[in-house]
């Protein structure tokens, strides 16, 4: 869910998602956790776009839109 909307908000490329284990304050947790990887740092074309407003926005719109999805809240913009 957060995933799709995410690509839907960002227009990124799909990576897939990564099941793991090896986190252990997931491992641990009582309630549905999510860990998003908006992009990376290192590659200097992602840097420079999550460095902009415009980008953190819809970043922030796409996460915003699953959270109340999951909820079964509306989106009004």
């Amino acid at each position: 869910l957060a995933q799709r909307e995410l690509i839907a908000a960002t227009g990124a490329g799909d990576r897939g998602l990564d099941a793991r284990s090896d986190i252990s304050g997931f491992n641990w947790s009582d309630v549905p956790v999510i860990l998003p990887e908006i992009g990376f740092m290192t590659n200097p074309d992602e840097d420079r776009l999550l460095a902009t407003p415009a980008y953190q926005d819809k970043i922030v719109r796409g996460l915003t839109r699953a959270i109340l999805a999951f909820l079964g809240v509306g989106w009004t913009s």
